[in-house]
């Protein structure tokens, strides 16, 4: 968070408004709670960390085993039994790109084409410049992905999750999800609505849900029409018009 500030008095932003999506907004939920007066609005894209895990969550995942009826012995068993360690030792999806050597750059090209088959007017070109954009981030040496051993347990769930926050929140918030995004967009409106039985909204879209159709974790890219449009709707009524139009 401090470093975050620093970031902001180098550029010489007085207040913005601070979009963070993924782990990002978990990480931007937290610096607008330490630095409330910077923070003209906050908007969680995808949020990680929203939400407690269920009542029968343990982080050896034994529930996984149960609810899926999983026999044992078989790959899933040991991948689930071994989930824990594999967590806590830094092994991350990253990881295994990086152990593919020449083959790695090929996974992430099927698995971007995969993945944003139906992106709207994302063109074949456009996948391959991306998931070449992507290989070469993940082929690095490791860095931001170790945080997230020490944020979030296994399956995502944070530590310190962010919905008891929400109601001592200092700013206005908005959450935006994709339809089908692994982040559900049922835990932003949980979040919300608990909070609503605390506090009133600051603001239009304060304390707000904006689910867009068609789309998943990755919705900027996956609809990104769509989204510009919803961000324009949130950030209204927080910007300076004349400037906006003239720009």
């Amino acid at each position: 968070m401090d470093s975050l500030e620093v970031w902001r008095e180098r550029v010489g932003l007085e207040k913005f408004i601070l979009v963070g999506h993924s782990l990002g907004g978990l990480l931007s939920a937290s610096y607008a709670m330490k630095y409330p007066k910077r923070v003209e609005k906050l908007v969680l894209v995808g949020c990680a960390g929203v939400g407690h895990p269920p009542e029968d969550y343990d982080d050896d995942l034994v529930f996984l085993k149960e609810k899926y009826q999983v026999k044992p012995w078989t790959f899933r068993s040991l991948f689930i039994s071994n989930a824990k360690r594999i967590w806590n030792s830094n092994w991350t999806p990253f990881s295994i790109i990086r152990c593919a050597g020449p083959w790695g750059r090929n996974l992430v090209t099927a698995g971007v084409k995969r993945r944003y088959a139906t992106a709207e007017d994302m063109t074949l070109e456009e996948k391959e410049t991306f998931a070449n954009y992507i290989y070469h981030i993940v082929a690095q040496k490791g860095s931001g992905e170790f945080t997230l051993r020490h944020l979030l347990r296994p399956l995502a769930y944070a530590y310190d999750p962010l919905m008891p926050k929400l109601p001592d929140m200092p700013v206005p918030v908005a959450f935006v999800y994709g339809e089908s995004d692994w982040m559900s967009p049922q835990s932003g409106h949980e979040a919300v609505a608990k909070a609503k039985e605390k506090r009133r909204p600051y603001s239009r879209h304060d304390l707000s849900v904006h689910v867009i159709p068609n789309g998943g974790h990755m919705i900027f890219i996956e609809q990104p029409e769509a989204f510009h449009r919803t961000m324009m709707e949130i950030c209204a009524p927080h910007m300076n018009h004349k400037r906006w139009k003239k720009n």
